[in-house]
């Protein structure tokens, strides 16, 4: 519990969701998964969040790969619990993930959300952000250079700022 407590009175406390886990239960309340992920990170059973966060806008809610959902049944589900929630709760955020495939593109449920993409970036672009994350946690050249070749066999995926940062910070 007092892991996600925060003096500051605008703490956030970010919930990453996986939309699989959401279509593969019971039709339960977005909130309802929220809990249940907030205690598999604590040694708590109580949540890590109650109403106050809620009603303040201190929960953010990540929902990321909606498009590993394969079918477009579940991926309404998801996106009705996430409607649901946004409708309760406006002061929280929520952002949802996908790539940019036209199957979830078309999802009517989708229209109320802003939409922002991830432009592509070069190889000779992710290197130098490499190089300036090398420099910062002093991390040995052979590192990243490891790091540059993993990137290289990333198929089916452009390269983009948010991917190389991933993959510098496993």
């Amino acid at each position: 519990d007092k892991g996600l407590a925060s003096t500051k009175p605008n703490f956030k406390i970010p919930v990453l969701l996986k939309p699989m886990t959401i279509a593969e239960d019971s039709p339960v309340s977005l909130v309802e998964y929220c809990y249940q992920e907030t205690r598999n990170h604590t040694a708590s059973t109580r949540p890590c969040f109650n109403s106050d966060d809620l009603y303040s806008g201190r929960l953010w809610v990540l929902v990321d790969a909606l498009d590993e959902i394969a079918s477009e049944e579940a991926q309404k589900k998801v996106l009705r619990l996430v409607c649901e929630f946004i409708d309760a709760y406006p002061e929280c955020k929520v952002a949802i993930t996908s790539r940019d495939y036209q199957s979830v593109k078309s999802l009517p449920e989708l229209r109320r959300f802003e939409r922002y993409n991830l432009s592509p970036i070069s190889h000779k672009q992710a290197e130098l952000i490499l190089q300036r994350i090398q420099r910062a946690k002093k991390l040995p050249a052979e590192a990243t250079e490891e790091i540059l070749r993993r990137l290289q066999n990333v198929h089916g995926m452009s390269l983009n700022p948010l991917l190389v940062t991933v993959f510098a910070a496993t």
